[in-house]
């Protein structure tokens, strides 16, 4: 618009716009990318000067100002005729030149019908010779015998004069081409559809810091916030992948942008609210983003274990921490987030990886990762189990054992053989207690001698004998223990609990 204002203010002036110095002006001041064309509106002012003076140089209605072709207009070889008085100041012969006409035909040209008070010079034509005496002025060469520049229309070169008016018209210029600059920085760079453009450029490109400066909510932490959960966010899917401004409005220093953005193949409605920067002293009204797409999301970390509590979560392949324990808060931008609780151990973790997608028009976001004893604590705490009852079966009633015999037919010493054959066997495992509880139904196989008096018949008589007698019953029990997990080894081990 600046440019245009120029245009239309020569054009004013008669001084024509199109072609010529100012074609080239045109070309210019506008071809080549956005920044080079900023870069050139500064230099505009310099630029309009140069090619007004150019334009002055060669139109008609200015020749009357300007010397012949070939004469410097301060070396003006000047003859005065005999009879003319002195003169002090030459000042009139100058003003007299546009008045003077050259004879090809004859030796000398002289003024015809100079302005009264004015004396006849004599200005002789090319090589010829005049012994009129001569003002003590200092002479020029023949403008036949030494070239002189040409310009690139072919016109000889030829000094311009300067006229008030024209100094006064170059000011304007320069003034409008100043704010024509300025209105166009305004436009490009500092109006709400700019900075809007902007931001979802940002967004675009993955570009997580960029997008957070451009956000008042998130200005200030920009830089720590793009290192926590955002550190890999140029590389994740779901980001936004298409935009287009659909309408502004501005209504005194606050403002309204409405944008279309694609995400995830489908097209939303999202609204941005700006405001005016109050320290831009209102020259150049610098719009400022309210807040942008970020959004927050809480991660809840819990566990079943009694003073187990974790600070550190793992989102997108980078680990965040947070100072409150069991809850983490994180500012995210739109794409697609995985969710991890700190890192995998052995024996507990906090179950599958969480996925979700952070679209444009959510508000927050909510992740909860409860902790979870691993197969192979179950694993490894039932085969130390194992061993333990392996040994308590081999004895009939084994302390901090299942296998109680309880009330048997005989004493315990008189029971010479014993079987235990555990049935329904169980183990439960309780996370919270960090305990692991034995439970089974045992079958107790045992004999014991017996002296009883039978009649011999062969003897025919009556005698005391020995006689074993077998006999199986069944038996509930249960056992628990305590386990303790040694995290630097990756093992555990037992302890009898009642």
């Amino acid at each position: 618009m600046g440019l245009h204002f120029c245009c239309a203010l020569v054009w004013l002036c008669d001084i024509p716009a199109t072609g010529g110095a100012w074609g080239d002006l045109h070309v210019w001041a506008t071809g080549g990318s956005f920044a080079d064309t900023l870069i050139r509106l500064v230099l505009l002012p310099l630029r309009l000067e140069i090619s007004i003076m150019s334009a002055l140089d060669h139109h008609p209605r200015y020749q009357a100002f300007m010397p012949p072709d070939g004469v410097d207009e301060d070396t003006v070889p000047v003859r005065r005729a005999p009879e003319s008085p002195d003169i002090a100041d030459d000042t009139l012969a100058r003003s007299a030149l546009n008045a003077v006409k050259v004879r090809t035909d004859a030796p000398e040209t002289v003024v015809d019908s100079p302005p009264m008070g004015v004396p006849q010079f004599v200005i002789p034509a090319p090589g010829a010779v005049s012994d009129a005496p001569t003002q003590d002025l200092p002479m020029v060469s023949d403008p036949a015998t030494e070239p002189v520049a040409a310009s690139d229309n072919g016109v000889s070169a030829a000094r311009s004069v300067r006229t008030p008016w024209a100094a006064a018209v170059i000011g304007l210029v320069a003034i409008a081409a100043l704010l024509g600059g300025i209105f166009v920085l305004r436009s490009a760079l500092l109006s709400p559809t700019a900075v809007v453009s902007d931001y979802l450029d940002a967004l675009v490109e993955g570009d997580a810091r960029r997008a957070l400066e451009l956000s008042a909510s998130t200005t200030k932490d920009a830089d720590s916030l793009a290192r926590q959960a955002l550190r890999n966010y140029r590389h994740i899917s779901g980001r936004p992948t298409d935009f287009s401004i659909v309408d502004t409005e501005e209504e005194g220093s606050s403002a309204l942008v409405t944008a279309k953005v694609t995400q995830d193949g489908l097209p939303y409605t999202v609204e941005f609210s700006l405001h005016k920067d109050p320290t831009a002293g209102g020259i150049l009204d610098r719009w400022v983003l309210d807040a942008g797409l970020e959004r927050p999301v809480t991660i809840t970390l819990t566990s079943e274990r009694a003073g187990v509590s974790s600070r550190t979560a793992v989102i997108n392949g980078g680990e965040v921490q947070s100072t409150t324990a069991g809850e983490i808060t994180q500012t995210i931008l739109p794409g697609m987030y995985a969710v991890d609780g700190p890192q995998r151990g052995r024996y507990f973790d906090y179950g599958e990886t969480q996925t979700f997608l952070a679209g444009v028009q959510d508000d927050s976001h909510a992740v909860t990762l409860a902790e979870r004893p691993t197969k192979a604590l179950e694993d490894d705490a039932r085969r130390v189990a194992q061993d333990i009852l392996d040994q308590c079966l081999t004895t009939l009633a084994g302390k901090e054992c299942p296998n109680q015999p309880g009330e048997l037919e005989v004493p315990l010493s008189d029971v010479e053989k014993f079987t235990w054959t555990p049935t329904a066997e169980k183990f439960e495992l309780d996370p919270a207690s960090l305990s692991l509880t034995y439970s089974a139904k045992l079958s107790l196989w045992y004999t014991y001698p017996q002296e009883v008096t039978q009649y011999n018949s062969r003897i025919w008589a009556w005698e005391t004998v020995t006689r074993y007698e077998s006999v199986t019953v069944s038996r509930r029990g249960s056992v628990g223990w305590l386990i303790s997990i040694d995290p630097a080894r990756e093992s555990l081990s037992l302890a009898h609990w009642d």
